[in-house]
C-alpha cells in the first residue's frame, strides 16, 4: 500500500467516523422530539484526547443536539480532563459547568447500600 493509499484510507474511514457520530446525535435529537426522557453521559471522556480532531468533531456535535438534553461528561483522570477543558485555544474551554466530586467514604456508602438490601430496593446478590 503507497502512501497515497494509506492517506485515501485514512481519509475514508475518519469521514466514517464523523457520519458515524452525526448520525448518533441526529437519533438522539429523534428520541428527545418523541418526548422520550434523555440524558446523555459521557464517561472516561478523557479518552477523546487520544483521537485526532475528536475534541473539535464532539464540540460541534453536541453544540447541535436539543439544548434541552442534559448531556454530562465524566472521567476519572482529572489532569486530562483538565486539559480538555482548561486550554483557552481547546474546542471544550470554559464549556459547561465543571463540578467535582470527592471520595466517597466507604463506611458512609455501605451503609447506604446496606440500607437499600434491607429494605428490598436492591435484590441481595451474597
Amino acid at each position: 500500500m503507497d502512501l497515497f493509499s494509506k492517506s485515501y484510507h485514512y481519509l475514508i474511514q475518519s469521514v466514517l467516523r464523523e457520519e458515524i457520530f452525526i448520525f448518533i446525535l441526529k437519533q438522539l435529537d429523534l428520541i428527545y422530539a418523541s418526548n422520550i426522557p434523555i440524558f446523555l453521559v459521557l464517561d472516561e471522556f478523557q479518552d477523546i484526547a487520544l483521537i485526532d480532531e475528536a475534541e473539535a468533531l464532539f464540540r460541534n456535535g453536541l453544540e447541535h443536539i436539543h439544548s434541552q438534553i442534559p448531556v454530562v461528561i465524566s472521567g476519572s483522570k482529572q489532569h486530562l480532563l483538565n486539559h480538555i477543558f482548561a486550554r483557552p485555544k481547546a474546542p471544550f474551554f470554559n464549556w459547561g459547568t465543571h463540578v467535582y466530586f470527592e471520595a466517597i467514604n466507604y463506611h458512609e456508602y455501605w451503609q447506604y447500600m446496606d440500607e437499600r438490601f434491607q429494605t428490598g430496593r436492591i435484590p441481595h446478590l451474597i
